[in-house]
């Protein structure tokens, strides 16, 4: 067991951010804020536009450099999202 899965079953505030239950279809309301899950919508959304400009649905048939642009318009974007609602919130 990694110190990360460790340090995960110990602290619980740490669990809406890294744990998410793959069975269900939709991420329980408890595991993320009504915010969080706007910003992965949002950051959803652009990753399907990247996967629309460069026609291919298929992962698998992507380039590594496609890979690395799709994971960071997903992982990126979610973040710059969650960071605006937030400093929208803020003014």
């Amino acid at each position: 067991m990694s110190v990360d899965q460790v340090r995960t079953q110990r602290d619980p505030s740490v669990w809406r951010h890294t744990v998410l239950d793959t069975r269900t279809e939709a991420v329980p309301a408890d595991v993320m804020t009504a915010e969080e899950l706007e910003a992965m919508k949002r950051a959803g959304r652009d990753a399907g536009s990247f996967l629309m400009e460069i026609g291919k649905m298929d992962m698998s048939t992507m380039t590594p450099e496609e890979w690395q642009k799709f994971s960071s318009v997903m992982v990126l974007g979610y973040e710059l999202h969650l960071a605006g609602m937030r400093e929208g919130q803020a003014a």
